[in-house]
């Protein structure tokens, strides 16, 4: 079962994970509650819990939780996916030049 919060950096590998044979996926309407849901999922079955946020801003909004479930030694674990920077031309740390 994973539980989720779909942005542009982890969209593909939730999709990729959906088509899996028993894939359960869980959608949240905000990255902490995702990661909330993996820990209750964790400690009422036992179970690992997985959550998937995206990155920048959502992985923020998950440290309160993560705190929680790592207080609780719930068997869970979190991705935080990377989007790779954009083509030649734009400007971020990993291209732009003066």
């Amino acid at each position: 079962m994973l539980f989720t919060l779909m942005g542009d950096a982890n969209m593909y590998w939730s999709v990729a994970m959906s088509k899996l044979p028993g894939m359960k996926i869980v959608h949240a309407r905000h990255e902490h509650c995702a990661v909330a849901m993996a820990d209750g999922y964790a400690r009422a079955t036992g179970k690992v819990g997985v959550a998937s946020t995206t990155c920048g801003p959502g992985f923020t909004q998950i440290m309160t939780a993560l705190a929680i479930a790592a207080r609780a030694t719930c068997r869970w674990w979190c991705s935080r996916a990377i989007r790779r920077s954009p083509p030649h031309g734009t400007c971020n740390r990993s291209t732009w030049r003066r």
